[in-house]
């Protein structure tokens, strides 16, 4: 899925960048079966890795800036 449009429109989601239109592109994709299942892909990765990162993080004794304010 690499460089698919889906990719591209979950990166700009997460980012706070969609346009009005691929707004809409990114919802009407949610009724697509083929669409739907590459966003679930892609999102699976991603925030797999943030727990990984996260995970990463405690092991190696960092603290992020959410844990040292007390709000986990």
């Amino acid at each position: 899925m690499p460089g698919s449009r889906a990719e591209f429109l979950i990166e700009q989601l997460l980012a706070n960048r969609l346009t009005g239109a691929e707004f809409d592109e990114f919802l009407a994709g949610l009724g697509n079966d083929t669409r739907l299942a590459e966003y679930t892909q892609y999102l699976e990765q991603y925030f797999m890795g943030l727990v990984r990162q996260d995970e990463e993080e405690k092991r190696l004794g960092l603290t992020s800036w959410k844990r040292s304010n007390g709000s986990e």
